[in-house]
């Protein structure tokens, strides 16, 4: 088989050199789907009995140049059935039918799987060629992103709530989707970007000179997280991130234990004069984050010419389904540094990107995402000037990028739009001029942003205006905030509160100043007083939040009263690294049984006066930013999208307590180390870490001690214990982990009554292992103070998330620590994120 198959080869290169003296003749067409009229890309046009072909481009278009004359030409494509026709002049155009997609296996009896030795010859070029290792490279490109409701008929506009009253859009309505149904496009994006890549040191860079985009207010903001979230699509990387999901690239190092390839010595063709063989590959396993498709693949270097893949049906991606992809390459010739002479690299040409998710718009209908990008102007190993590259983003919008005129689009894109996707902008242009659309979208504005917007102020948060505890009875609050209608560089928040027992006023508020967003310096102002408890985090709920009224849990609460006054300064001083400064100034005095003596007087109200700094550090760290915040949590949601990052977040924390200022009582140190991060295991699984390590030195009453935060209500969160009560542990040296392992479908897709449900499992472990030296011990023998110590408090689970493509339950037992009073030994705990 093997000599047989060289043979083939020679003589294939021989029969080209050979057809190079006799007549040409100039082939064109198009290739359509029969039944819906889309274009095909991709599709092997070859002569009838011979081996001299090409494939259609992006748009369906193929172009064949024969030097002799040709009785039929043949059309072949996978998931179509192949059709030969009569050449009758220099137009010849076919409609190809459809059929199921059926990759036949096939049977060696002697040797090895000529497909299995091709592809060890593709992994072992592939660090030549992998554009990410030139020593530079430099290109323009083009990307278009677009929404669209597919199937959508006009009596779904009329039936939907929110699409009521639109009776406008009904014009829009197109019949252009794959299987002729309508489309209603609602979003779209333009983007043109300057892109450089430096390989030895690692930069990259993209300057995007030019952005048109629908619906959404122009801002820096929303293009560096639609760069950010939809980077750029490596074939030649072993894990392909889709969605937020790994998904095992069809020339993976080990895609031989993943993939069954298969080759049809009959699908060889030549382009630009060079042999190309064809591939097509499909998982071995049902389920396993794996594609299905072709490649075509260049003989003499084993570059990828094409590749067009599809995510099978069996694959959980949550929300998305029929999700399909094709790239397109191209010969660049660039000189060789050792000897000046001419080599050719295959550089990206085209990109096309497309998955469907489900929508309850109308019966049947659902949302079409696509992304397309082209790349021109490649330029190779020519030197970067270093100014192009800024150390801390990886994204920079130039000031005029929104304000290009027609005349610099029609010049500068790549392709000409189509003519739904042109419409987009008069269909947007319509809408926002009812009044319907602007009170829909004030509204879903203050339910999702939590804030009612009026000019350059908010109102709320909305869900804290009403909220219960055991101290105040029922609670109102509402807050007062400027927004970037006021100031990109300043913000101003205030906030006040009552409750109806205690009959008291709290307050607070916070003034934010960004000195520079290039590198990060913002200085924060804040003040409260007000009713607190210790456990916080910044994912974590407000206590006086209305949705935690049916989810707390029925164990003493420990709250106390609270001034607080803070000053804290970001500076990002260095790429992938930042630190914090903070001056503080606070006052504690619970509403529980506490005391403490201070210079022999018995006292319960804590003062002190605090100086810390932090760093934080990431290795090419990536971040989603906000227009207050360098890495805004608000856009957690979007972080799933982007590939997890193969290097940990590492803290360093030192506090100070600096006695005899403004009356403060104590002096210590607190010091900590924390590590935090995804570990990618397999394409589905990973686990989630956070780990720290802490000592404090001096002797302080236990509020000022470590104590691991606890979970007050049933709403699960990964930084915190939640079956720990608040205030239950205390530590002057301690080691903490929250830890989440990821099954993917690992588990649900082994089990065939539930598989269609794809669910996954989640695996949690928590540990804090901390004790208290004797001085603090004596110093807090009249509080209650616990410590897990010589035994450890665990606590471990196992939860289902993707429960309605949203939902996570998680049941979680107390391992240690069982017999403490009002210990909470089982608890089941939800969570409501939208994930794919």
């Amino acid at each position: 088989m093997r000599i047989f198959f060289s043979w083939f080869i020679w003589f294939s290169i021989c029969l080209g050199a050979t057809n190079t003296f006799a007549q040409q003749q100039t082939i064109s067409g198009i290739i359509t789907d029969s039944e819906t009229g889309e274009p095909i890309p991709y599709v092997n046009v070859f002569v009838a009995g011979k081996f001299t072909g090409t494939s259609t481009d992006l748009e369906g278009k193929y172009k064949l140049e024969i030097r002799q004359r040709v009785d039929s030409l043949v059309a072949s494509a996978l998931g179509y059935i192949s059709q030969t026709k009569k050449v009758n002049g220099n137009q010849l155009d076919f409609q190809l039918v459809s059929e199921s997609f059926n990759l036949n296996e096939i049977t060696i009896n002697a040797g090895e799987n000529p497909a299995d030795i091709l592809f060890r010859k593709m992994v072992a070029s592939k660090p030549a060629n992998n554009a990410y290792n030139l020593k530079t490279f430099q290109f323009e490109s083009y990307t278009k992103y677009e929404i669209d409701l597919d199937n959508v008929k006009p009596s779904d506009i009329d039936k939907n709530i929110l699409l009521k009253g639109f009776d406008f859009l009904k014009e829009y309505i197109d019949t252009m989707s794959e299987k002729g149904k309508s489309i209603l496009p609602i979003f779209f994006i333009e983007q043109i970007s300057d892109n450089y890549l430096q390989n030895d040191p690692q930069k990259n860079m993209e300057r995007v000179k030019g952005q048109k985009m629908t619906m959404i207010k122009d801002n820096p903001t929303i293009t560096e997280l639609v760069s950010n979230v939809n980077q750029n699509f490596n074939i030649y990387e072993n894990l392909i991130t889709v969605m937020g999901k790994n998904m095992i690239s069809p020339i993976a190092d080990y895609g031989l234990t993943a993939y069954k390839y298969h080759i049809n010595e009959l699908d060889t063709l030549y382009i630009d004069g060079m042999p190309h063989f064809t591939m097509k590959f499909k998982p071995k396993r049902r389920g396993d984050f794996t594609f299905s498709g072709k490649m075509l693949v260049n003989i003499n270097n084993y570059a990828l010419r094409s590749i067009e893949a599809t995510i099978p049906a069996d694959v959980n991606i949550g929300f998305v389904k029929d999700f399909t992809f094709s790239q397109e390459f191209t010969p660049v010739e660039y000189k060789l540094e050792e000897n000046g002479s001419t080599s050719i690299f295959y550089a990206p040409l085209k990109e096309t990107l497309k998955m469907n998710i489900t929508a309850n718009i109308g019966k049947g209908a659902f949302i079409i995402a696509k992304k397309s990008k082209s790349y021109q102007n490649h330029i190779i190993n020519k030197p970067i000037d270093n100014s192009v590259f800024d150390p801390y983003k990886v994204t920079i919008v130039e000031d005029s990028a929104y304000f290009r005129n027609e005349i610099f689009w029609d010049s500068t894109r790549h392709e000409k739009l189509l003519n739904s996707e042109a419409s987009i902008y008069e269909m947007v242009d319509s809408l926002k001029r009812t009044s319907k659309f602007k009170v829909v979208k004030y509204a879903l504005g203050t339910i999702v942003g939590g804030f009612a917007k009026f000019g350059p102020v908010e109102l709320g948060n909305v869900a804290q205006i009403f909220s219960r505890n055991q101290l105040e009875g029922w609670r109102i609050r509402m807050g007062i905030r400027t927004n970037r209608d006021f100031s990109e560089r300043m913000q101003f928040y205030a906030y006040g509160a009552y409750g109806f027992e205690d009959k008291r006023f709290k307050y607070g508020g916070k003034s934010i100043f960004i000195l520079s967003k290039k590198p990060w310096h913002k200085i924060t102002l804040s003040g409260r007083t007000d009713i607190d408890f210790m456990s916080r985090h910044a994912e974590e709920m407000d206590q006086d939040n209305v949705f935690t009224l049916v989810q707390k849990k029925n164990v003493t609460q420990r709250l106390y009263n609270i001034e607080e006054g803070q000053l804290v300064y970001d500076n990002e001083f260095y790429k992938d690294m930042t630190s914090y400064t903070t001056i503080r100034y606070r006052t504690y005095e619970p509403y529980f049984n506490f005391q403490f003596q201070h210079e022999g007087i018995d006292k319960k109200k804590i003062v002190t006066s605090e100086v810390g700094y932090a760093i934080r550090w990431q290795h090419k760290s990536k971040s989603l930013p906000g227009v207050f915040d360098r890495d805004a949590k608000a856009n957690r949601f979007f972080a799933q999208f982007r590939k997890k990052s193969d290097f940990p977040v590492v803290w360093l924390k030192y506090l100070a307590g600096v006695q005899n200022i403004a009356n403060s009582q104590f002096t210590y140190h607190d010091l900590s180390l924390g590590f935090q991060g995804d570990v990618i295991l397999t394409a589905k699984q990973y686990f989630y870490y956070n780990l720290w390590f802490g000592k404090i030195y001096g002797t302080v009453p236990f509020l000022l001690l470590k104590n691991p935060e606890g979970n007050f209500h049933h709403v699960h969160n990964k930084y915190l214990f939640n079956n720990m009560n608040l205030l239950e542990f205390s530590a002057d040296q301690y080691t903490s982990l929250n830890f989440q392992y990821f099954f993917g479908g690992w588990i649900a897709d082994h089990l065939p009554l539930i598989k269609k449900l794809k669910l996954r499992g989640v695996a949690t472990s928590n540990i804090f292992y901390g004790s208290v030296n004797k001085a603090n011990r004596e110093y807090n023998k009249f509080n209650n103070m616990g410590i897990a110590y010589p035994i450890p408090y665990i606590e471990a689970g196992f939860g289902i998330e993707n429960i309605l493509k949203f939902i996570r339950i998680d049941c979680i037992w107390r391992v240690t620590q069982r017999d403490r009073i009002e210990a909470y030994n089982f608890g089941v705990y939800a969570s409501l994120f939208i994930k794919v």
